[in-house]
């Protein structure tokens, strides 16, 4: 059995930071009593463009890549490996929210090995998320992350299980630049803890 643990908080790297700010920014407008309009049409908007690459969508550019440093941006015609991250961390984000109208589906605190482990709410259910999770961990290439993520935030969003998605996309730029095992190792390290006090929080509160 696994050992309980406490959630540790996640030292976010500059885009890590820029990403938890647009989706708290998002989260807030579609949360808010008064439902802010342009809030459900940029949550909407992100959905269009989960399965689409970097920059291919112009009207997602202020939500997606625009957010991604200068310094950090690619120097080619093909995206870098933080506009990868920041597009799937921020699209995925507006799956996961939508439909959740009083619940926050971005907070801040465990790894996506954290909240796969919290979908294990029955013995019988750990080998079919352990094999889903394992596909996203295991997959070649950005596009086969992001085809076996986006069942796995669905998980999470009938489960109504928060994500951090800050941490999310720092894990990806390192899946996407070569330290994919380091990933791996912090991922299967939280998904085979048990976290009865999870450290998650508003990350409104962040800011």
């Amino acid at each position: 059995m696994p050992a309980d643990v406490v959630s540790r908080r996640w030292d976010y790297s500059e885009l890590g930071k820029a990403v938890s700010g647009t989706v708290a920014e998002l989260q807030r407008g579609y949360l808010s009593d008064a439902k802010q309009p342009w809030a459900t049409t940029a949550l909407a908007r992100l959905r269009q463009a989960t399965n689409r690459a970097p920059g291919s969508v112009p009207n997602v550019w202020d939500q997606t890549i625009g957010i991604v440093p200068a310094h950090l941006q690619g120097g080619s015609d093909e995206p870098s490996a933080h506009e990868w991250a920041a597009h799937i961390a921020i699209t995925f984000f507006a799956l996961h929210q939508q439909g959740r109208l009083s619940d926050r589906m971005a907070q801040s605190g465990g790894s996506l090995g954290s909240a796969a482990r919290r979908l294990v709410t029955d013995p019988d259910l750990e080998d079919s998320i352990r094999r889903r999770f394992q596909a996203v961990a295991l997959a070649e290439t950005r596009q086969g992350v992001a085809h076996h993520l986006r069942a796995l935030i669905g998980l999470l969003r009938g489960a109504g299980v928060p994500l951090d998605y800050g941490r999310l996309a720092d894990d990806l730029v390192d899946m996407f630049s070569g330290r994919d095992d380091g990933v791996r190792l912090r991922w299967g390290r939280d998904f085979r803890r048990i976290d009865k006090t999870p450290d998650l929080s508003d990350p409104d509160s962040k800011e």
